[in-house]
Formats: C-alpha cells, structure tokens, sequence
C-alpha cells in the first residue's frame, strides 16, 4: 500500500484507509498509527469511533506490529445493508488522530500556546517527564502549564508558592490546594 506524502517515514500521525463491502455487510478499515503508541486502551477508542460512525458492530479486528516504525489495525465493522451513514473520511480521520494524541501531546502543545514556540518547547524539553501518571489523570495539559508556572516562580524565588483553588465541578465548601517547593 503506498502512503500519501505526509504519511511516509517516521511519521506520528494517524492515516486511515476504508473500503466498503459491495452488499453492505461490513466495512473494513486499515488505520496506521505510530507503533509506539498501540496499546489496548487506545485500540478500543479506535474502533469505538469508526463502529459508531459506520453505524456498525466490531466483528473482527487484527493488529500487526512490526519493526516499522508504523502498526496496522484491521478493523472489520458489520453493518446492515442499506444503512451504512455516509462518512466524511477527512472528519473520521480527524477523530482518530485527536484520539491517538498523549496527554504529553496536549502538554505541548499547551506549552508552545502560552509561551510561544521556542520559550514552550524549551519549557517542555525541561518539563516533559515532570509529571507522573496520577497528576496527569487528574489535571489537563493546560492546568500543567499553570503548575509548572508556579514552579518556575518558586524556582527562581527560592520560595514557597501555593495555589488555592475550587475546581469548577466541586461543591462550593470545597476547595484545593496546591505547594510548590524550589
């Protein structure tokens, strides 16, 4: 199979490729996605994305994983004749590259956002791995560049900075905080 330009090499980004059985009984979808990012919880995601664009079920699904620096995911979605909804394949792709992004992903590209891209991808290099698997369950990449703010801030000063602070979604006789050390 060849690959449009942007997707030879190396590449991180998501290509999806469809066909679509003649009687209707099922589509079969081959998407290529970086293989260091294959893990079962996002495979799931993939294939909960096309089955409900193609208005289907999972029938089967095969994943090949070589020395490439891509993996393939077959998926094959059944589906009732004559009901298959017509997707945009731009958008459908679009879909799954979002869901194929890492919290590190977002992380950057909330770095580069707010300081611009030299100051945020240096601050990103710095701040890349800073953050463990429980912070980054709890928080966005946005509230990150806040915190890591506040770092910088207690950093520099050699001081404490706290944050104080009720999530939106919290009772308003709740309230969090946060301690920044240098």
């Amino acid at each position: 199979m060849e690959f449009p330009q942007s997707h030879r090499g190396a590449s991180q980004r998501i290509a999806l490729f469809t066909r679509r059985d003649p009687f209707e009984r099922f589509v079969s979808c081959l998407v290529y996605l970086p293989r260091d990012r294959l893990t079962t919880e996002l495979r799931v995601r993939l294939q909960d994305i096309m089955a409900r664009a193609y208005g289907g079920k999972i029938a089967a699904f095969h994943t090949q994983v070589t020395d490439a620096s891509l993996a393939r995911l077959h998926i094959v979605i059944e589906t009732m004749p004559g009901a298959i909804p017509e997707v945009d394949q731009a958008d459908l792709e679009s879909e799954l590259v979002e869901a194929g992004r890492s919290w590190t992903d977002h992380q950057q590209e909330a770095l580069v956002e707010a300081y611009g891209e030299e100051r945020g991808l240096v601050r990103f290099r710095r701040y890349a791995a800073a953050f463990p698997l429980g912070y980054r369950e709890r928080f966005s990449a946005e509230a990150a560049v806040f915190d890591i703010d506040r770092a910088e801030e207690a950093l520099t000063q050699g001081r404490l900075a706290v944050n104080l602070y009720r999530p939106i979604e919290s009772p308003a006789n709740e309230l969090r905080l946060k301690l920044y050390a240098a």
